[in-house]
Order: C-alpha cells, then structure tokens, then sequence
C-alpha cells in the first residue's frame, strides 16, 4: 500500500504553445476571478481551490495510499452546481488529451504576439493505470446533476511555479455545451497532509474510527481453526518466534452495519507498516492450515451500529527501536479513506511462552485431558512470517 515508486505520470503537453492546442486570440480575455462562477447552460463553475498537497488514492483493488514525500501535486478542484430546473450531467475529462481536457497555464503576455501570447501550459498527471489508480475525491465517469446539485471534481498538474498567475481552461462539454471557460486559479497554496494520529488517539473516515491501543514485541498465541469437542485448559499453541504486534480497536459510530475485514490470512492486504526513514517491514501471517491467531479477527466480522472490536496486526521484529509509519486502507471497513499513525516501537525480549504446560500442571485430569497437545504444540514451528 505505501508505494515506493513513483505513482504519477506527466502527460507530456507542457510548455508548448497557445496556439499549439488550437486556442484563438479571442479567447485571450481577463479570466473570472477564483471563487467567482462561469455559468453556462445552467450550471455554474469555479475554481474552489488550487493547492499544492500530497494526495490520497485508491487503486482498483480499493487498496488506499498516500503519495511519498517528494510527489507533490498542484491539485486544481472545480465546483459544479446545477442552478437549472431539470437535470444536467457533468462528464468528468480525466481520460481526455490535449484540448479535450481541462488545463492550466499562464496569463498571455501583451507584448507577446498572437496565437500564443507568450502562455506556457504545466503538465496534465494522472496515477499509475496498470493499478487503475485515482485519488479518493476524483469523479469517475459521468454524474446526473439534479437542480440544486453541487459536486467537486480534482485535476492534477505538475508544480508550476508559484508566483505566477495561472488560469484554468474548462472545455465547456464539461456539462455538456460548446466553447470553452477561462478561470482563474488564484494563489496556490501550500497544504500538507494532516499529521499521523499516535497510541489512543482515533482516526475517524464515515463514522468508522479504528484506534491503535498498543504496540509490543510478543510471542502470539495460536487458535485450532476446528473448534474443540470441549474448551481446552490451555493455550492451544503460539508461534515459535516473536513479532511486533499493533493492537487496534475498531468502533462504529455510525447507525448502520459495517463489514470488518482485516484480511489477516491473505497474502495481499491493505495494510503498511514503514520507519520513517522508509524501509518497510513485512507482515507477519502467523496463519496455519490447522491454527490462526488468536487474538486476530479471521474473515470477515459484522459490526452492528455502535459495536466495536479489538485486533491486532503482526509485523516481522525491527532490529532496533524505531519510528513507524503505520496505516489501514479504509476498504477494511468498506469506506474510502486512509487511516494514517505514527508509533514509537520499543523493542523487547519478551519471555518464551510454556509450550507444553500439561507436563506442569500436577495432575492426572490435567495430563489426560491435555495429552495431545503436544502435538497440537507442533503448530508454533509452523507460523509463518
């Protein structure tokens, strides 16, 4: 999910002419003001922002993630309002090329001459396609508007330089019509993510908060996935070798059912755990054909409005103390969001469990009750990380 490489990828159409998309002089006119409204055919559009950020996607696995520190954006987000009485569609230009998508460039300059004035266009990006990837508040294809309707759409672009005045192009076929919108962009601002939650403090995305209630070394206890005939008095197995273990809790706050899915025993989970100088660090499935973990929840657990639950995440030892970035895509709890914290890991030597505690118990129910766990036992040299 935190991906390493880069994820961006610049549609190569910058720093080329005006009149290189076909754009004539006419159209060299003052832009409306941001957060002021062009209308036509009913629906009104503006710039509601320009900012500079790292955005959050989604893939088509509905895996969520984060850009990396050096893949900033300019993120240019329009507001669409239908001010009409009848339905209107808004057709999203993401896939589009050259004048048939929405652009940013420079103002022109008079003492330039026509077609281009002088303008210089910034690169239209988009996400990695072999993952179908997109930012979470990207639209997808086309939207019905209803009278009153307002929606938000994102187009990125590579950094521009920040102390020009740029404008925005908006082919008016955007909801529909013919001709094109100039808008101006305004100042770009600089925003950064927000901040990772830490130890207790919640994450909350639609109503789903999930809180990191502790991190530890230890030495994870196995559960038969048959259920005994009878409870057994002992602990059933645990794993041959510690790991760390990120324990969480996940309530839902909302008045609906939600599905949990933590996909403990899947390869490929939506799940990253990162120091912060950027080595990952595997997860740990402890999993076998016979024993699961005991603590983890398996499949998938219906939470009912206001229900929570505890979990916990497995992750190979670091072999220091260590800053960690540690972070959920919301589709295990069906939302598109990204649960982001930063953790301090104190490593340990945590005590090896009893792997055999019916040899100690004293007494002769314990010894025939318990006789064939040792090679229940066998399950703890099977875990794999």
């Amino acid at each position: 999910m935190k991906r390493q490489a880069k994820i961006l990828t610049a549609l190569m159409v910058a720093s080329v002419s005006f009149g290189a998309y076909g754009c004539a002089p006419k159209e060299v006119v003052p832009p409306v003001a941001a957060g002021q409204a062009e209308k036509v055919e009913g629906v009104e559009i503006s710039v509601a922002s320009f900012e500079l950020t790292r955005l959050v996607f989604v893939d088509g696995d509905k895996d969520v993630y984060r850009m990396r520190n050096d893949e900033e954006v300019a993120v240019l987000t329009l507001k669409i309002r239908n001010t009409s009485d009848t339905n209107k569609t808004y057709k999203s230009l993401h896939a589009a090329a050259g004048t048939e998508r929405v652009q940013i460039c420079t103002l022109p300059d008079a003492t330039k001459e026509a077609p281009n004035y002088g303008r210089i266009f910034y690169n239209p990006i988009k996400a990695d396609s072999a993952k179908a990837s997109r930012p979470v508040n990207q639209v997808v294809g086309d939207v019905d508007l209803a009278p009153g309707e307002v929606i938000t759409d994102v187009y990125l672009f590579e950094k521009p330089p920040t102390d020009k005045e740029l404008v925005a192009i908006v082919p008016a076929k955007i909801v529909g019509a013919s001709g094109k919108l100039t808008l101006s962009t305004g100042e770009l601002k600089k925003v950064d993510p927000p901040a990772p939650a830490s130890i207790n403090e919640p994450v909350t995305v639609d109503g789903i908060a999930i809180t990191v209630t502790k991190v530890s070394t230890e030495y994870p206890e196995l559960a038969p996935r048959t259920k005994p005939a009878k409870p057994l008095k002992y602990a059933y197995a645990y794993t041959s070798t510690p790991v760390m273990a990120v324990h969480v809790n996940v309530k839902n706050t909302t008045n609906a059912a939600v599905a949990y899915e933590p996909g403990h025993d899947k390869d490929a989970s939506p799940v990253s755990l990162v120091t912060t100088t950027g080595e990952s660090i595997k997860r740990a499935n402890v999993n076998t054909s016979t024993a699961t973990g005991k603590d983890q929840v398996q499949l998938t657990k219906t939470l009912e409005a206001g229900d929570s639950i505890d979990d916990v995440f497995y992750f190979s030892v670091p072999s220091d103390n260590v800053t960690v970035d540690f972070s959920l895509a919301g589709k295990i709890v069906n939302v598109f969001g990204l649960y982001e914290y930063r953790l301090d890991y104190e490593k340990t030597t945590p005590a090896r469990p009893d792997l055999e505690p019916y040899k100690n118990a004293g007494n002769d129910e314990a010894n025939g009750d318990e006789a064939d766990d040792a090679e229940k036992g066998d399950d703890a040299d099977k875990a794999e990380e």
